[in-house]
């Protein structure tokens, strides 16, 4: 159901209008204008505003029982008929006004009769008793993972604990080590100025003790002693001179200095030693599965339902009315294999249409369209070595032609033909009246153009076969089979082009709003991304089956573009607007 904030007519077209109304008969909440356009249907819509909804939902002497039996639009009236024709209960007034013309209408006793036993009423019941036993399973499981993860958390806590001390043991290790070397390092330098100054301190001595002999020898000798005396002092003074001036000359300023090991101060580096902290969500097959009933009409006696409503367009082929899946759907089990954002790829880049690329003896690449830019992207899976195509126009779409070369749609401007072998432009044909959409397979190449499809011939650019619509499209895509599925511009519907050129509505859906990217698997089961949705579905060739694979729990959002690798089983989604990349496995069974 839409977001009751906004209009659900109005978000279809990427307009946010806030919803005032809802309107009970479409089960959406709309906005004022849309609500104008409800009440002139016929016959005419129930509308509900907001604060009556809210009034209505609150109020403890409504139950529903009490308003049961009563006309939605005329509350005062009794249900007393029923419609065949509009599958609708009636009153009196809607019976003489609205439902004047209808020719099958009964008594509401007679076409209820038997209801207790329908198996409408008893699938309801199983459905609201699968909901509670799932919902009791999965407060169950929340309350289970609760309790693990906070036992994760404390083993991590000790473990970081652990860490902690192993790193403090190191680092007292070091600081031990280190004083231990400056104790060294101070007594080396210690112990050669004391042996510096012991010497320097024998050198005075003698020096002094010299001096007052010599004065002595000055005051009490005669001068020939005073000569002999100078004479013998002043060679012994030369020597200690000597000794004086190399140790002056000789003499060293001792540093002691602390080189700091610079990766130890890097906050970061430490943060890192400790480890990193990892959040996981896996995408895991679960066991607690919600069952899918068909949403079972109850039988009117002389009354066949007609469930699936007729599309009717123009004069376009039948349409196809489709059966009721009674069977329960398995689970399709999706593993994220990878993602990155387009500014891996090229800074401010967006990315239109992806395909998956599978060269002869070599691993595979990813090829995109750019959204803005004249040019293609390949690179690796993950988005790394990335080299560019440029193009002489902007892309519209792509596909693949063969194993070595790839389909551009250029618009008004024609087809250009990409040599993945050298990753350089081979030729470019131009087309009668130009096209949006590409698609094509065993080398059958189909176009989009002005309301209609053509096949044609890649070698001339002729045109083989055409397929008028009167709807424009956003994307298409062949099957193996022959089956072209498109996707309708600015709209919710998937419509299928069969091999002989029939036109049907395929697949419809409330939670897929604003289809847009559509791509199929090896055994054509067919995909679709829901870009206002957010979420992807995937839908068995006949139609019957599907299920809604990924959705914003697991990050799609606002996707656009599809492409399914037939040889490994992935699906690559073109994600967030067109501005991220993320690859999904998905198992290869088929839907029933």
């Amino acid at each position: 159901m839409t977001d009751y904030k906004f209009c659900a007519v109005c978000i279809t077209f990427e307009e946010e209008f806030k919803a005032e109304t809802w309107c009970s008969k479409c089960s959406e909440w709309i906005c004022e204008s849309c609500a104008k356009n409800h009440k002139r249907y016929f016959p005419a819509h129930n509308l509900v505003t907001k604060d009556e909804s809210y009034e209505r939902s609150r109020s403890k002497c409504t139950p529903l029982f009490q308003v049961l039996g009563y006309c939605d639009i005329h509350p005062t009236e009794g249900i007393v008929k029923f419609c065949r024709n509009h599958d609708q209960v009636l009153c009196e007034t809607c019976t003489k006004t609205y439902h004047k013309s209808c020719e099958d209408i009964m008594a509401i006793h007679e076409a209820s009769e038997g209801v207790k036993e329908s198996t409408a009423f008893k699938d309801l019941v199983k459905r609201i008793d699968n909901v509670l036993s799932v919902t009791f399973k999965i407060k169950e499981y929340c309350i289970n993972t609760e309790k693990s993860i906070n036992e994760q958390r404390e083993l991590i806590d000790k473990e970081i604990e652990k860490v902690k001390k192993s790193f403090t043991d190191h680092l007292d290790h070091l600081e031990r080590y280190v004083k231990n070397e400056l104790n060294k390092k101070y007594e080396r330098g210690r112990n050669s100025l004391e042996q510096k100054e012991f010497t320097v301190t024998q050198i005075c001595d003698t020096m002094n003790t010299l001096k007052r002999e010599l004065l002595t020898v000055e005051k009490n000798s005669t001068h020939s002693e005073l000569f002999q005396a100078v004479k013998g002092y002043d060679c012994f003074t030369n020597e200690q001179e000597t000794r004086v001036r190399d140790l002056y000359e000789n003499s060293k300023d001792i540093e002691i200095t602390f080189e700091k090991a610079n990766d130890i101060y890097e906050s970061k580096t430490i943060l890192d030693s400790f480890g990193k902290i990892i959040y996981n969500e896996k995408v895991t097959k679960n066991n607690v599965q919600l069952e899918k009933f068909a949403q079972s009409q109850i039988v009117i006696p002389g009354f066949v339902s007609t469930k699936f409503k007729k599309r009717t367009r123009g004069k376009q082929a039948k349409q196809e009315v489709k059966k009721e899946n009674t069977e329960l759907l398995e689970n399709v089990n999706c593993t994220y294999v990878c993602s990155f954002k387009t500014t891996q790829i090229e800074d401010k880049t967006e990315v239109r249409h992806c395909l998956f690329i599978n060269l002869p003896f070599s691993k595979s690449f990813l090829l995109f369209s750019s959204n803005i830019d004249k040019c293609l992207y390949i690179c690796n899976r993950d988005g790394s070595s990335v080299d560019k195509i440029l193009l002489e126009y902007k892309p519209t779409d792509i596909t693949t032609l063969n194993e070595n070369s790839v389909l551009v749609m250029l618009g008004y401007e024609g087809i250009q033909l990409i040599d993945l072998s050298t990753l350089s432009l081979s030729t470019r044909m131009k087309i009668a009246g130009g096209g949006k959409a590409i698609t094509s397979s065993n080398e059958d190449v189909w176009i989009d153009q002005h309301f209609g499809i053509s096949k044609i011939d890649i070698a001339d650019g002729k045109t083989l076969k055409e397929i008028p619509l009167d709807f424009s499209i956003e994307e298409m895509c062949i099957a193996e089979s022959g089956e072209i599925y498109l996707s309708e511009c600015l709209g919710d519907n998937i419509l299928k082009i069969t091999s002989e050129g029939g036109v049907l509505l395929f697949y419809e859906h409330p939670e897929l709003r604003n289809a847009v990217g559509v791509t199929v698997d090896n055994n054509c089961d067919v995909y679709v991304a829901g870009k206002m949705s957010h979420n992807i579905h995937k839908i068995s060739k006949s139609g019957l089956s599907s299920r809604i694979i990924l959705s914003e729990k697991d990050g799609i959002y606002r996707p656009t573009g599809l492409s399914f690798n037939k040889q490994t089983n992935e699906l690559m989604i073109i994600n967030e607007g067109n501005t991220s990349i993320i690859i999904y496995a998905i198992d290869s069974l088929p839907l029933s």
